[in-house]
């Protein structure tokens, strides 16, 4: 077998092993704390985006979630081990594999070539997901008539968009984002922090998935914007940006 068919096993091992334990504060279309009841006052709403998003010319941080340096040097350590083991033990990994129910956890097995310590460690490597600095940008925020216009110099995901305060609503090159709940900060929001705000999404069919959300940190005030674009047969894409 090939290392790259190796390596997507590897991502199947991950999804399969990992898909009863604690995720990221920030799940692809659905950040922790979201309200999927829509908020019929549309205009509270606004006042408080109003608020939080003034008028003016901003330095962000551009983030993302991802591991420490060193954390991350030694989960790759343990990854290129598994797979060597697996290679040498694939019949009895893809047996095994196939076997497990939808959110089961993939047992240890010493043919994985990894310590149990080690296996733990990939198991749990959520609990050290954090923010990390990727860049810095400008962000322009201007109001002209209903729409409050955000522009991102140095976005590699969205450069503008626009909110319709009126019709609440998101408007970009992409098409128009539906409000679609409430974010309420949580003790649950491990990496990014305590943080309220107000989500938007853009969902085509089964292809495409795209998400707005933005908010105010509770401890500190500073605003986060966190876009996500998801598209089928391509990477996802997503910034967190703070300022």
């Amino acid at each position: 077998m090939q290392i790259k068919q190796i390596i997507v096993l590897i991502f199947l091992f991950f999804v399969v092993a990992c898909s009863s334990k604690n995720t990221p504060d920030n799940q692809p279309l659905t950040p922790t704390g979201v309200n999927n009841t829509i908020n019929s006052e549309q205009t509270a709403i606004s006042d408080v985006i109003k608020s939080m998003f003034v008028e003016d010319s901003y330095p962000a941080e551009i983030m993302t979630i991802g591991l420490p340096g060193n954390i991350n040097e030694r989960a790759n350590q343990i990854t290129l081990k598994m797979q060597d083991s697996i290679k040498n033990n694939e019949e009895w990994y893809l047996t095994t594999l196939q076997s497990l129910k939808k959110g089961a956890e993939f047992s240890y097995d010493s043919r994985l070539g990894i310590t149990e310590e080690e296996y733990s460690f990939i198991l749990n490597l959520n609990d050290h997901m954090k923010l990390i600095k990727i860049g810095e940008t400008t962000i322009d925020i201007q109001s002209e008539n209903k729409n409050l216009n955000f522009m991102i110099s140095n976005s590699s995901v969205l450069k503008n968009f626009a909110i319709n305060l009126a019709k609440n609503s998101i408007n970009a090159d992409l098409g128009e984002f539906s409000y679609s709940g409430k974010i309420v900060a949580s003790d649950h929001q491990k990496i990014t922090g305590r943080w309220n705000g107000y989500s938007w999404r853009l969902e085509e069919g089964y292809s495409k998935a795209f998400q707005i959300s933005l908010g105010q940190f509770k401890n500190n005030n500073k605003r986060i914007i966190y876009i996500k674009l998801l598209e089928f047969g391509k990477e996802s894409k997503e910034e967190f940006l703070i300022f």
